[in-house]
């Protein structure tokens, strides 16, 4: 069953992805670049949730892409200003922090390896070997994986509970 949010959450949605110098759908790499993007801005606390599944490129959420396509679709002018909650302010820019010069490829590979930890409940060996099995990266990527795994999860111990 597909997620359906307001047109305001929508607009939010929206939002994060554009502040993020994301919601482009110029070609294919743009369009993973706003699955991946939007997957660590829920980690980092500062996006509605969407549920996301294992796919080819790594955690991909279809309703994700239906809301973002149907903004863009209406062209209309998405607001960039910062949240007015100085916590989800705090927290994403963290988030922005974390993405930057960061590669599509190392989003893929970081995002799948915290899923599979986090959504598919695998241990930690469980989960390098699933990687490995089904991104099939070199030992350069893979160790670079794990050090963006461990940076992750350093930037989320800084995280502020948005009440």
């Amino acid at each position: 069953m597909s997620k359906k949010y307001s047109e305001d959450i929508s607009l939010f949605i929206c939002c994060i992805l554009k502040r993020l110098d994301a919601f482009k759908f110029d070609n294919f790499e743009e369009r993973m670049k706003n699955q991946k993007y939007y997957y660590l801005a829920q980690i980092f606390q500062v996006a509605p949730k969407f549920n996301y599944n294992l796919y080819i490129k790594g955690p991909y959420s279809p309703d994700l892409s239906d809301t973002i396509f149907e903004f863009h679709r209406k062209e209309e002018k998405i607001p960039t200003d910062a949240f007015v909650i100085d916590d989800l302010e705090f927290n994403f820019r963290l988030l922005k922090s974390y993405i930057k010069e960061k590669s599509v490829r190392d989003l893929e590979l970081v995002t799948t390896l915290y899923w599979l930890i986090k959504d598919a409940k695998m241990n930690y060996a469980e989960a390098l070997s699933e990687l490995k099995r089904v991104k099939v990266p070199s030992e350069l990527e893979l160790g670079r994986a794990e050090l963006l795994l461990e940076e992750l999860k350093n930037e989320l111990k800084k995280i502020k509970e948005i009440k």
